[in-house]
């Protein structure tokens, strides 16, 4: 997945649970991107290259042992990085969940018929923006995003009744 992706995946969860405060949903976002130190494209990679040198991309970084040392700084970034690492489960390549293992892990049925970085991580990342400017405005009114849902479901069916 493109780091925009793992990124609006972050926002989306993080705006899920805004209730819970900045600094929780600071952390699910951080995590969210954290994963791709290793990669030379990522933020970190291109202003601290040797870190990507260090670090082979989707082995410690993407795996359980990175999780579980981020859960017990905080819950919260152990959650961005689960979201990151499941969604590049979905990439053909898959990852060592379980490094040093070197068994690389994916979804079968998703990752065997999308290509990496392809149409279907433009359409899934930009869904996720969509839902994240849903979740912001659920935010700013101050109601619940499901609530939200309901009434203009509730809206287009009347609208629909009325033709």
């Amino acid at each position: 997945m493109k780091g925009t992706t793992h990124l609006a995946a972050g926002v989306a969860v993080a705006l899920l649970m805004a209730d819970k405060g900045v600094a929780p949903a600071a952390a699910i976002i951080a995590g969210s991107v954290l994963p791709d130190i290793d990669s030379p494209k990522s933020l970190v990679g291109r202003h601290w290259p040797i870190i990507p040198k260090l670090l082979p991309h989707r082995t410690i970084t993407h795996s359980f042992l990175f999780y579980a040392a981020a859960y017990l700084v905080t819950p919260h970034l152990a959650l961005g990085i689960l979201i990151h690492i499941f969604l590049d489960m979905l990439n053909p390549k898959g990852l060592k969940f379980f490094w040093p293992c070197g068994v690389s892990i994916r979804v079968p049925i998703i990752s065997k018929y999308l290509p990496q970085d392809g149409v279907f991580d433009r359409f899934f990342g930009g869904g996720l923006y969509f839902c994240n400017v849903y979740l912001f405005v659920c935010l700013i009114m101050h109601q619940p995003a499901a609530e939200l849902l309901m009434e203009a479901g509730a809206h287009i069916a009347a609208g629909l009744s009325f033709w």
